[in-house]
């Protein structure tokens, strides 16, 4: 029996094994369904419909809000969280979903962390989860201070959370173990930074040394606007602009032309621009030697400065 119009399963096309037992399914038909790539086994009591080009986040949102079916009384937490409230995870791990529900201690599955639960718990298209600040400070915990920044960042800059509310959150796990990790993303987390290669970037840049303030309005002479840069280095006449695929890809010759308007503008003010793409990313010692090298290019100087305001 392939049909399964009967069975109930969340909006992600995910169900339990009771409930496929309910329309009728046993463990034989499931395995024979999953046999005929119908639907697919997501863990232990979990199975779906298969949904092909997931991404890695979608398939672990979709693994983590099975969790909600098998464990009715749980929430969304950490990662997962993140990852429901719609904000970058990076590289983190992504193999575990997890989720909050009232134990007394961790809890390990093949396919869940479950971990006890008190915190304050929203509604998000994915169902409950923990509210945006604590998520963040969870998973800065679990997945390092990069990582916590990125998602600091689109939370900040969207208005999905606002910073005093992440301080607070912050401040609730002082003297725990690692909570050193938040307070370095509070010290670095910068919500004018408008994509993950930007706060990477700044990151990077941070670490090797580099002082940056992100999305700096330049203006000419006579005080009209030149440009909106991504990255402006400190005490410096150098600019960095990190470039992705998409507004290119998007918008064709057009967008070309403009950028390229808009970059001799700058160096007409006596600018240098450095240009930095993803796969730099990789090599961040190579993007500061650069940055080195067109500091010498663009010594600073009090006309250029004057023409900075912070946007």
């Amino acid at each position: 029996m392939d049909d399964l119009s009967g069975i109930s399963m969340s909006a992600a096309g995910v169900f339990t094994t009771a409930a496929a037992r309910m329309a009728g399914h046993d463990e034989r038909s499931l395995h024979r369904l999953v046999k005929r790539g119908v639907v697919e086994h997501l863990g232990r009591g979990l199975y779906a419909v298969p949904a092909p080009g997931l991404s890695a986040e979608g398939a672990h949102l979709r693994l983590a809000t099975g969790g909600l079916l098998l464990y009715p009384d749980a929430a969304l937490s950490h990662v997962s969280a993140v990852v429901a409230h719609g904000l970058p995870v990076l590289d983190a791990p992504l193999n575990r979903a997890t989720l909050v529900r009232p134990v007394t201690k961790e809890v390990l599955t093949q396919s869940f962390v479950i971990r006890p639960d008190g915190q304050q718990v929203v509604e998000t298209g994915s169902g409950r989860a923990v509210e945006p600040a604590t998520a963040l400070v969870q998973f800065t915990l679990d997945a390092g201070v990069g990582n916590g920044v990125v998602a600091a960042d689109r939370a900040l800059h969207t208005g999905v959370v606002e910073r005093p509310t992440l301080e607070r959150a912050g401040a609730a796990v002082a003297g725990w173990p690692r909570s050193g990790r938040v307070r370095s993303m509070l010290a670095l987390a910068d919500g004018r930074s408008e994509s993950v290669g930007e706060s990477r970037l700044r990151l990077h840049l941070a670490a090797l040394g580099i002082s940056v303030v992100p999305q700096v309005v330049i203006r000419d002479e006579m005080g009209d606007f030149v440009a909106r840069v991504d990255l402006w280095v400190e005490g410096t006449g150098v600019v960095v602009e990190f470039d992705g695929r998409v507004k290119y890809a998007e918008g064709g010759a057009d967008v070309l032309f403009a950028e390229k308007r808009r970059e001799d503008r700058l160096r007409r003010l006596g600018y240098v621009v450095v240009r930095v793409v993803w796969a730099d990313l990789f090599r961040p010692e190579r993007v500061v030697a650069w940055i080195r090298q067109a500091q010498q290019a663009a010594p600073d100087n009090p006309a250029l400065t004057r023409r900075r305001f912070v946007g």
